[in-house]
């Protein structure tokens, strides 16, 4: 057996579907239960920003003076989707995948961080289901400010309080 095959072109229909398996999968997987595969459709198409994304996906040029109608907040998201570019795949214009995490739009960003913090399990945990099945941009800052502000969590953590260095006094001579 050769390591050049000759391509038949019937590969190609294979690929195509083990491909579309694979993204169907992912999605799948990826999807919060408390969260409808359709509501995040829903609100990635009202978000600006990921239609941004979108349009920069199709034509494969991450100019980012060229969105029209994007604010400042807009344009440090759109940064941070450009930084990870070549990981972003488009699901038929209606969903966004970093990888195999699907990529939350602003609308739904605070809804995924409370759903993860729901019991209550500190930062490091929060971070780590986000992690698992979805994506934004700062989405450790958001964290961080849902734990900080929550009155639960400050309550049960403890505070590790240090005490102040004693210092010696320095000797008068040698």
């Amino acid at each position: 057996m050769s390591r050049h095959a000759v391509d038949d072109g019937c590969n190609d229909n294979v690929v195509s579907k083990s491909a579309n398996a694979f993204v169907n999968m992912c999605i799948a997987t990826s999807t919060p239960n408390a969260i409808s595969l359709a509501e995040i459709e829903e609100a990635t198409k009202s978000d600006h920003t990921m239609q941004c994304v979108f349009k920069f996906l199709s034509t494969g040029k991450w100019d980012l003076r060229e969105a029209e109608g994007v604010s400042d907040v807009d344009l440090s998201n759109l940064q941070q989707f450009q930084n990870v570019k070549h990981e972003l795949t488009s699901v038929n214009d209606k969903l966004l995948l970093r990888g195999s995490l699907i990529v939350v739009p602003n609308a739904l960003q605070g809804k995924m961080v409370d759903l993860a913090h729901e019991g209550h399990q500190g930062e490091a945990k929060t971070k780590k289901l986000l992690r698992s099945k979805v994506w934004f941009p700062k989405l450790d800052k958001l964290c961080e400010v849902v734990v900080k502000e929550c009155i639960l969590c400050q309550a049960a953590t403890p505070q590790s309080v240090r005490a102040p260095l004693k210092m010696t006094d320095l000797p008068n001579g040698p």
